[in-house]
């Protein structure tokens, strides 16, 4: 179940307080390597979007982003 926050937004026609985009895989590895990103930021629609970002996730700490 989604937080209230997030119904409410999209019940007063906004998408709430996430934004849809793309980024490159590799230059989100290096946020999330970096902690300039962390999961709880982050949302997948898909469930092959959430299986790359679970893989990412991995990745990242485990040393995978460029630095």
């Amino acid at each position: 179940m989604r937080p209230a926050t997030d119904r409410a937004a999209e019940a007063a026609g906004g998408k709430g307080p996430f934004l849809e985009l793309r980024v490159r895989e590799d230059r989100l590895l290096d946020l999330l390597a970096g902690r300039q990103l962390t999961a709880e930021d982050l949302r997948a629609s898909t469930p092959g979007a959430r299986r790359q970002l679970r893989r990412l996730l991995l990745q990242s700490l485990w040393g995978g982003g460029r630095r």
